[in-house]
């Protein structure tokens, strides 16, 4: 878990953002947000695709096709798309809510569905917002929550 949460932040290091985090330990639960103001996913993807000469994708779409495993819109050896994949699969393994939005786009799961929209209002950027069940994370992991910095 801390590397998805880490490879995210690392991010938007590279552009202007910001990260937040709150631990609540009398409901069990840590909420994390991470945002950046780069062009966004759907725009990076369709970007992607129009260079290699395939069909551009709705906003919910292009956002769609970023979470699953694999598909990546880098080229180096160490960029895989496992990234999102992960964290997808972090947020079920620990009964938590993910919501993105991304440009036009807004993607919401939780253990019961996952959810992709096209919204009104463009954001020129991506924001996660990530509340997990700390009640199913192991001591280890509690452990780790202690030494959670930025």
């Amino acid at each position: 878990m801390n590397y998805s949460i880490t490879s995210l932040i690392m991010q938007i290091q590279l552009s202007l953002g910001y990260t937040t985090s709150q631990f609540y330990p009398i409901p069990n639960k840590m909420k994390v947000a991470i945002c950046d103001f780069g062009t966004g996913i759907p725009f990076k993807i369709n970007t992607f695709l129009q260079k290699h000469n395939k069909p551009v994708l709705l906003p919910h779409d292009a956002l769609r096709i970023a979470f699953e495993k694999a598909f990546s819109t880098k080229s180096s050896p160490q960029n895989r798309g496992f990234g999102l994949d992960t964290l997808r699969a972090i947020i079920k393994m620990n009964n938590g809510t993910l919501r993105v939005v991304s440009n036009d786009a807004m993607m919401i799961m939780d253990n019961h569905r996952i959810e992709f929209f096209t919204i009104r209002h463009n954001f020129q950027g991506t924001h996660f917002d990530i509340t997990l069940d700390t009640s199913t994370f192991d001591e280890k992991n509690l452990k780790c929550l202690d030494d959670f910095t930025f």
